[in-house]
């Protein structure tokens, strides 16, 4: 599975339910336990968000979000509402975890502080299951390991240190892997990034998280499971692993805005021919194409040829997401407008909907109402 997650400030925890086919945008039916019959390749979604960079923390973004949770079939277009509870609490950052399973985070409240991730059987209609909760803090990334045993997830305190950690469904016990210091607090660029990810083997995990320069002069580790270096950490950002579990692509975050091919058993790493304008990459199910988006207030979508060495535009939006070897959906944006106040923001707004793209530069109409940012892809 391939995920693309943003980090949001979390609200008050509810209960979140199935619910049944409609359009997303309408208001939330009264939840029920209705069963969800997909059976093909889906991608899991929630609708529109104003947060405008996969950095976000986002609490001033709060007020605009609406994050219930749909899954979109791919194949025939249908989308099904997963949470029904609207503005009322904010469930993020959805991944698969089995063909009819999906988790996601919820916040907290004074009845149960600390969020929470939940596990959701959507072709049963299950209410979903609270797999484990922290005291205090966030939940800012998570991932889950290839075999679906345990999650991997960066958990923040209330004062900007964090920790990785990992939690077993086996036992239901949460060990901490590494801790790291207490923000300082800046702004947020376009280069920022804060994920977590198993290695596709499930043997180590990459981290990333610009946040920690200052004051740390490093942003990205590549951990075995006890915590420690299996290479050098260093300054990068948008670090993806590859299909092998061998090569690590990423973005220097020293300055330059190089992008590398890294091999993880010899500390190699090999300059790519990717423009240092070029964001959020995703590597394609095969493991041959990077998709990623330019910069400005149209940005367009690439893929970059590993083997070719080289890219080609395919269309326009940001954040793409495969959706197969062939096919990628991304989030449409419109340029700001000189009444917008987007100095501290990409010059961009996004719209309600995500659109296809072929790689081989054809266009299809919008796909679903909502965003690319924080989706996760099943391909059967």
């Amino acid at each position: 599975m391939k995920r693309f997650t943003f980090a949001i400030a979390l609200a008050a925890l509810l209960l979140a339910a199935c619910g049944g086919k409609e359009e997303p945008g309408q208001a939330g039916p009264t939840p029920t336990t209705s069963p969800i019959p997909i059976v093909g390749p889906a991608l899991v979604y929630s609708t529109t968000s104003n947060c405008p960079s996969s950095s976000c923390a986002a609490a001033e973004w709060a007020a605009d979000l609406k994050e219930d949770l749909w899954i979109y079939e791919i194949e025939d277009g249908s989308h099904y509402r997963l949470t029904s509870d609207g503005d009322a609490v904010v469930e993020v950052l959805p991944q698969f975890t089995g063909r009819n399973t999906v988790s996601f985070v919820e916040g907290s409240d004074e009845q149960k502080p600390g969020p929470a991730l939940f596990e959701l059987d959507f072709k049963a209609g299950s209410t979903p299951k609270e797999l484990f909760r922290v005291q205090g803090g966030s939940i800012f990334r998570y991932d889950w390991s290839p075999d679906g045993s345990a999650v991997a997830f960066l958990n923040f305190d209330d004062a900007g240190a964090s920790a990785l950690r990992i939690w077993t469904r086996s036992d239901g016990r949460i060990r901490t892997v590494k801790s790291f210091p207490v923000l300082l607090g800046r702004g947020i660029g376009l280069e920022d990034e804060v994920s977590v990810a198993w290695s596709p083997d499930g043997r180590s995990m990459l981290v990333v998280d610009t946040f920690r320069d200052p004051p740390l002069k490093v942003t990205m580790w590549v951990l075995d499971l006890e915590g420690k270096d299996i290479v050098p950490a260093r300054a990068g950002t948008f670090g993806r692993w590859g299909s092998d579990s061998k090569t690590i692509y990423y973005k220097d975050y020293s300055g330059s805005g190089d992008w590398f091919r890294l091999g993880v058993s010899d500390n190699k790493r090999t300059m790519l021919a990717i423009p240092d304008e070029r964001l959020n990459p995703a590597i394609s199910p095969g493991g041959d194409l990077i998709a990623l988006n330019g910069g400005g207030s149209k940005p367009s979508v690439y893929f970059f040829d590993v083997d070719k060495g080289s890219e080609v535009k395919i269309g326009a939006g940001v954040v793409p997401v495969w959706l197969s070897d062939t096919e990628v959906a991304v989030t449409d944006v419109r340029a700001c407008t000189a009444e917008e106040e987007c100095f501290e923001a990409p010059p961009w707004k996004p719209l309600d909907t995500a659109s296809k793209l072929g790689v081989d530069g054809t266009n299809a109409d919008a796909a679903f109402p909502g965003w690319t940012l924080n989706a996760d892809v099943k391909t059967a």
